[in-house]
């Protein structure tokens, strides 16, 4: 929902108040909520507005929350997780939430390989059009001519594609093809 006041319409109210108001309409009858706010400060200060609206109802405070993109990841996905288990009826963000809502974002790779000298080490690599990351899985296996399935789990928030690689102890890799989450990009 977007609210704007006309050039005509006149309102001696700020915009927080009446964002505040109709946020309540929708907030009373049960429905779930997402105000986006145009700064960190309006993001708190609705925030604290709804949670002292909510604080006497039965449902209580805690059913509203502000979300900025400077909260601690943890504290985001928390959130998120609130909003897709409906125990959030309420969130006042910044459009940092519009990069995070939805599923958490993780990178299943499943794998198997045939390789000569013992394994060293594995890799999941992947980018999301704007920086790419890694992370390292040192191998325990020691035996020579062997075959094995390997499962690597990454947590990788709004992944666009991701890579396998895999290295023996010779530094002799192997990298897979990426794999595109969406073509759309």
């Amino acid at each position: 929902m977007t609210w704007r006041s006309g050039i005509r319409q006149v309102c001696c109210c700020s915009y927080l108040n009446e964002t505040r108001r109709i946020a309540r309409t929708f907030l009373d009858r049960g429905l779930g909520t997402i105000v986006f706010a145009n700064s960190r400060l309006a993001t708190e200060v609705l925030a604290t507005y709804l949670k002292e609206d909510f604080a006497r109802a039965p449902l209580g405070a805690d059913v509203i929350r502000g979300y900025r993109g400077d909260y601690l990841s943890l504290e985001r996905r928390e959130i998120e997780r609130g909003l897709r288990e409906g125990r959030l009826l309420g969130v006042v963000a910044t459009n940092a939430l519009e990069l995070g809502i939805g599923p958490p974002d993780q990178i299943a790779v499943r794998a198997r390989l045939s390789y000569t000298f013992p394994l060293n080490m594995a890799e999941v690599v992947w980018g999301n059009g704007s920086a790419t990351f890694r992370q390292v899985f040192h191998s325990t296996r020691r035996e020579n001519l062997a075959e094995a399935s390997f499962e690597y789990k990454v947590e990788a928030e709004n992944w666009r594609w991701a890579r396998l690689a895999v290295w023996d102890v010779a530094a002799d890799g192997v990298l897979g093809n990426p794999v595109w989450r969406d073509r759309t990009y």
